[in-house]
């Protein structure tokens, strides 16, 4: 990657383009630990004092409104990133870092909870109430939801990691193993992770597609390649890699701009999908975010995917040449039977003559232009791949190692996996830490708000203590 000819020049290019956005400068930030500290416990207490306390374990209302013919004493919890698994996740770090058995103890609790919810197959159901019994409150579909079951690997694994085997609780490996294999049974034969899209036509029948414009395809591949590390299980590492090998094949040839590149749908057989209508044809700017996210933690796990590592600088200055004039990229490219130009001129917003870039029709109301976090990833793979693998390992202790990064990204903490500050020190570590401050000090809100401001004290703490107290 380091050969890449091109790719610091137009990676410098990004940065110059993303700083004016940064905030400036900041002066040295002095210690603020007692209150942290504080603010941390009193953070922590308030949301242990939320969940919903089971004999048989724990766990957090869900956000939807409970069914009206709920029993009594009974309660509709979740088991979404950004609910139960995260909350635990966060309790769990805290108790860790500020060596608070409570915290500790309920992450246990909640990993209880989970496993009393999980179904015989291992799949953990996103919703579940508790009352006397725990069951499974999941509409049934064709195809099953894997949202739940990635984040509820996340605390599980996490409990886990860096114990001896026979340091293990059983129980909670047990859990882990049998969500991780039947996450791998969701596989296609070729290694993609298919989804459902329902046509507007509600007497069609839903389709089966790869996507890769969300977070799915990436969480899956993630939480396998965790697993198969923690668990030191080398059937999980072999799905997780077919998942890579399916997303280089996937990726387009022609014409020459787009090559290398991703759409967002794909049917089963790896083929480019007509549905959804207005993704058809186009190249997908999230769903190469999403990929090159893979491919840059597949190449730098502890057993490194050597082709997705040397497909990664391709990928990088491929979607680089489509960032317009004014920074901004647009969120499809539809591609027309013209040559392309590799560079496109003018503003994102206006188009430029290389795309075509009309509106389709039961295209959703999102944004078409923006940075849709493309300069966060791109800065993420070129400072790895500047570091190197044992530097950029020591540099992510910091931030409790590349195992917890996995992990806060199936939690949905963090949207950017393996991203951290470039050096002690500079501006760029005292902007982070003035946004840490920032977002933990944020009003309170409900649980989701509750969870990210702890994480964002957690990370805050670990800064400010990396040698731990």
């Amino acid at each position: 990657m380091r050969h890449a000819h091109g790719l610091s020049i137009l990676l410098a290019i990004l940065a110059v383009a993303g700083s004016a956005a940064a905030a400036p400068e900041s002066p040295a930030i002095p210690s603020t630990r007692p209150a942290v500290e504080a603010q941390l416990i009193a953070e922590c207490d308030a949301l242990i004092a939320s969940a919903v306390q089971k004999p048989y374990g724990w766990a957090w209302p869900a956000a939807e409104p409970e069914p009206a013919n709920l029993p009594r004493n009974t309660t509709l919890v979740s088991f979404d990133p950004m609910s139960t698994p995260s909350a635990a996740l966060v309790l769990f770090y805290a108790g860790r870092e500020l060596r608070i058995d409570r915290f500790t103890s309920a992450a246990h609790q909640a990993a209880r909870g989970i496993m009393a919810a999980q179904q015989s197959t291992g799949r953990v159901s996103s919703l579940a109430t508790f009352g006397t019994a725990v069951r499974g409150r999941d509409a049934v579909e064709p195809l099953p939801d894997r949202k739940a079951t990635c984040a509820s690997l996340s605390l599980l694994l996490t409990m886990l990691d860096g114990q001896k085997r026979e340091d293990n609780d059983e129980t909670i490996r047990r859990g882990a193993a049998r969500a991780s294999q039947w996450l791998a049974r969701q596989q296609t034969a070729s290694g993609a992770w298919p989804s459902l899209y329902q046509p507007a036509d509600k007497d069609s029948r839903p389709v089966r597609l790869i996507r890769l414009d969300g977070p799915d395809y990436r969480n899956c591949t993630l939480a396998l390649l965790l697993a198969a590390d923690v668990l030191e299980d080398m059937s999980l590492r072999h799905p997780a890699d077919k998942a890579v090998d399916q997303l280089l094949h996937l990726r387009l040839g022609e014409p020459r701009a787009a090559r290398g590149l991703w759409q967002a749908s794909y049917e089963l057989n790896g083929s480019g999908s007509g549905s959804p209508p207005w993704l058809a044809d186009a190249i997908d700017i999230l769903a190469c975010r999403y990929a090159i996210q893979t491919l840059v933690v597949a190449g730098f796990a502890p057993i490194a995917n050597r082709p997705a590592a040397a497909a990664l600088p391709n990928a990088m200055i491929a979607v680089s040449d489509l960032r317009y004039e004014d920074g901004q990229w647009r969120l499809l490219y539809r591609l027309t039977n013209e040559s392309l130009q590799p560079h496109p001129k003018g503003d994102a917003a206006a188009g430029g003559p290389v795309f075509a870039q009309p509106r389709m029709p039961g295209q959703p109301d999102e944004p078409t232009t923006g940075l849709f976090g493309l300069p966060e990833t791109l800065a993420t793979a070129q400072r790895l791949d500047e570091m190197g693998k044992p530097k950029a390992r020591e540099a992510m202790e910091k931030w409790g190692g590349f195992n917890r990064q996995l992990a806060w990204t199936l939690a949905g903490l963090t949207d950017q996996p393996l991203a951290i500050p470039a050096a002690e020190g500079t501006a760029d570590e005292k902007n982070i830490v003035a946004a840490i401050r920032g977002s933990a000090e944020a009003p309170p809100g409900g649980l989701e708000a509750r969870i990210r401001r702890i994480s964002w004290l957690l990370l805050r703490f670990r800064m400010e203590h990396p040698e731990g107290l």
